[in-house]
C-alpha cells in the first residue's frame, strides 16, 4: 500500500530550480531517501525500492552524491540491512535442514520466521517436519 503526501511549494521555488511539480516531487523523494539512509533510519534496500531503482544503483548514488559512508562495515549497519530482508521459501530448505537436525538455524539467521500453513502442511505430510514449533526463536 502506498501513501501520497502533499506539500506546499511556492511557484518561485519551482521556477528558480527550473523544475515542474513532478520533477520537484522526484527530487524531494530522492533527497528524503538519501537523508533517511544516511541517518540509519532506512536501509539501502528499502530506499532503493522506494525510488524504484536497483539497490546497487542506490548505493553508488549514495556514495557519489549522498555523502553516505558505506565502508564503515560495523555490526549495526550489517544488522540493519540484514534484518530488513524478507525471505520467501518453499518446503525444500525446511526439509533439508530438518533432515540433518539443523532446523534451529533459520530463526538464528533470520530472527522471526513466518511459515505458510501450506508449507508446514506439506512438510508434515511428507513426514519430514515432526515438530513445526522447532521454528520458534
Amino acid at each position: 500500500m502506498q501513501s501520497t503526501i502533499e506539500i506546499e511549494c511556492p511557484r518561485e521555488i519551482l521556477l528558480g530550480l527550473h523544475l515542474d511539480a513532478d520533477q520537484f516531487a522526484e527530487l524531494v523523494k530522492e533527497e528524503a531517501a538519501m537523508a533517511l539512509f544516511r541517518e540509519g533510519r532506512l536501509s539501502s534496500g528499502m530506499a532503493a525500492n522506494w525510488l524504484g531503482i536497483p539497490r546497487a544503483h542506490f548505493l553508488l548514488k549514495a556514495m557519489q552524491t549522498g555523502g553516505a559512508n558505506l565502508l564503515e562495515d560495523n555490526d549495526d549497519d550489517f544488522l540493519r540491512d540484514f534484518l530488513a530482508v524478507i525471505v520467501f521459501s518453499n518446503t525444500t530448505p525446511f526439509i533439508a535442514l530438518a533432515s540433518i537436525g539443523q532446523l534451529h538455524l533459520l530463526p538464528q539467521l533470520f530472527g522471526t520466521v513466518h511459515v505458510a500453513e501450506s508449507v508446514i502442511g506439506e512438510c508434515a505430510d511428507g513426514g519430514r517436519l515432526d515438530n513445526p514449533q522447532n521454528l520458534a526463536p
